[in-house]
């Protein structure tokens, strides 16, 4: 519920990702790839009209199956929409690594 149904996810080095249902699975796949952990420290906050945002850093602990335990520090940014109904959504969602690219 966190998404709206039309949301994307736009995380790094791949295509965006649409549709609350494939937002899912994308993320049902990082807990299968091994995730632990995922810390969320919100940096900033605002809003206008019926839309809102959030900017935070996050901490990433993994440790895939028969791999060597992985963490990742970055940055997020995730747009919310108010909906018809009072609540907010999730609109847009991306993130990227501040570890340089491999």
């Amino acid at each position: 519920a966190f998404y709206a149904p039309d949301a994307v996810l736009m995380p790094p080095n791949q295509p965006a990702i649409v549709g609350r249902e494939n937002i899912r699975v994308a993320l049902q796949g990082m807990m299968d790839a091994g995730v632990t952990s995922l810390k969320l420290e919100t940096i900033e906050i605002g809003s206008a009209g019926e839309l809102a945002w959030e900017r935070a850093r996050y901490t990433l602990s993994m440790t895939p199956p028969g791999g060597v335990p992985i963490q990742d520090v970055g940055k997020s940014l995730v747009v919310f929409r108010r909906q018809p109904n009072g609540t907010w959504r999730a609109i847009v969602d991306m993130y990227s690594s501040d570890q340089p690219a491999q």
